[in-house]
């Protein structure tokens, strides 16, 4: 089996901010829109088929991609957030990237250290902490770049069965 899948979603509800004179901070409304699309395959066969015995067995693959297209003219919009770093929809980003800082780095990408001259995040003199940038960028991907599973099943004399999954 295999299947393939190209959506435009539109009316993504989001927790916008709103200007202080409305007596409030935010309102959700469907603000947002983004494309998602991926494949998912299977496999399965019966190898060993008895009368007194039977094992099933098949193998499943998918990945799935998607990217924020609009977000009602705002720079970022915060999904989900916990002490500094934050899930948020960025136009031409996957949805709920990891958003907050991340660490400076030299010319040659290596992470930039303290030098024990109260020069870290926290203005303290630790000497060979990282280097915490000023301002926020996108961390990461919370989205896996696919998912696989196995999955078999053996069936005794008709009435018992054992099954078991390894997904990943």
């Amino acid at each position: 089996e295999a299947t393939y899948y190209h959506t435009n979603i539109k009316d993504l509800i989001l927790n916008l901010n709103v200007p202080g004179s409305t007596g409030f901070d935010r309102q959700l409304k469907n603000a947002g829109a983004m494309t998602n699309e991926g494949i998912e395959l299977r496999l399965a066969a019966i190898p060993i088929k008895s009368a007194d015995f039977s094992w099933s067995t098949s193998l499943t693959y998918s990945h799935n991609s998607n990217i924020v297209t609009d977000i009602h003219g705002a720079n970022h919009v915060d999904i989900y957030g916990f002490t500094g770093i934050e899930n948020v929809a960025i136009v031409g980003q996957p949805l709920g990237v990891f958003f907050g800082k991340g660490y400076k780095r030299g010319p040659d990408g290596n992470i930039l250290l303290t030098t024990g001259a109260a020069n870290d995040y926290f203005g303290n003199d630790f000497k060979g902490a990282p280097q915490i940038t000023d301002s926020l960028q996108v961390l990461g991907n919370p989205d896996p770049t696919f998912s696989m599973g196995w999955r078999n099943e053996f069936t005794i004399l008709h009435n018992f069965s054992f099954s078991f999954l390894f997904d990943g």
